[in-house]
């Protein structure tokens, strides 16, 4: 359909502003690129963009138009993958999304089932904080995401998976010890790596020590697990971060921390496994999005997501 594949390039230019970026991420050549924004331009008898040396700026014309048809394109877009996976055999492009505290546990055994099991759906994964993936999938960009919140609060169609564990850790010279809990309000003494705002976690344990009316104090921000493990593990602070990750982190060597549970309150954190209400699963996605409900529920049974709990029944919901 070679005026929908017109229209879905002028849309990647007006969002990226550049004839180069949108050659990058959709793997045309410019010249080609450009070629079709003109015959575009011909076709509306209007220039859509004003050519800058920063880049492509809609014109009043170009708005308007990306404004009629965005709608109508994802919807058509969306039909056509609906259409080409209802054959036998699944196949597309899935697009999942996870936060980065989950990532490193199931990830792997998630690509291993459906690369063995659906051979013709290539997946494509992202992780990140919960923030840009619900972003994400307001956009389109996912088809569907496991992020951090309440079905009830995030206003999205969404499926309860799991309640996580938030663990203190520090370096191997902090003296932390699963054995010995720390309380909120000791959390103040420390000098702490926390994500940035707006983020789930900050939120939760922000809304801890202000219900107990202690002030955190917050000397470095990381925006990946992987960043909060390190500044823990180099001394410089001490992070909160998910009780699977630090176990899962110390089976596999990936890094060196000490824990310590978190009590007066508990601090957890619920996952949902959302997906944007306007947009339905393709018959493909909805394969992925089953066996992620399975290998999530695995993880959880195996213990290697340890002080984890499901919040759902596999076999009910099968």
């Amino acid at each position: 359909m070679k005026d929908l594949h017109q229209l879905k390039i002028f849309l990647k230019v007006a969002e990226v502003g550049s004839v180069g970026k949108a050659s990058a991420q959709l793997r045309i050549a410019q010249p080609a690129l450009s070629r079709q924004i003109r015959l575009l331009e011909e076709e509306t008898g209007t220039p859509l963009f004003t050519r800058q040396w920063r880049g492509m700026k809609l014109t009043a014309a170009g708005i308007e138009l990306r404004r009629s048809i965005t709608g109508a394109v994802k919807e058509l877009d969306q039909a056509l993958a609906n259409i080409r996976s209802m054959s036998e055999t699944p196949s597309g492009r899935v697009r999942f999304g996870l936060v980065s505290t989950l990532s490193p546990v199931i990830t792997g055994r998630i690509a291993q089932r459906v690369a063995a099991e659906f051979p013709s759906i290539t997946l494509a994964i992202a992780d990140g904080f919960s923030l840009h993936l619900v972003e994400w999938l307001h956009r389109g960009d996912l088809d569907f995401a496991i992020v951090c919140g309440s079905v009830i609060d995030l206003h999205m169609s969404a499926d309860e998976l799991l309640v996580d564990e938030l663990v203190l850790i520090g370096s191997p010279k902090s003296g932390l010890d699963p054995s010995q809990p720390v309380s909120v309000k000791e959390l103040a003494a420390l000098p702490l790596a926390l994500p940035s705002n707006p983020n789930g976690m900050r939120r939760i344990i922000e809304a801890a020590a202000a219900k107990l009316r202690v002030k955190l104090d917050v000397r470095f921000e990381g925006d990946s697990l992987s960043i909060l493990t390190a500044l823990a593990a180099s001394g410089v602070g001490h992070a909160v971060v998910p009780l699977s990750s630090v176990i899962h982190a110390q089976k596999t060597g990936a890094t060196e921390v000490k824990y310590a549970p978190i009590v007066r309150p508990k601090l957890t954190k619920q996952l949902i496994l959302a997906r944007n209400s306007e947009a339905e699963l393709t018959p493909s996605a909805a394969k992925v999005h089953r066996v992620v409900r399975e290998e999530v529920a695995r993880a959880v049974r195996s213990g290697n997501l340890q002080g984890a709990h499901l919040l759902f029944d596999l076999k009910k919901t099968a």
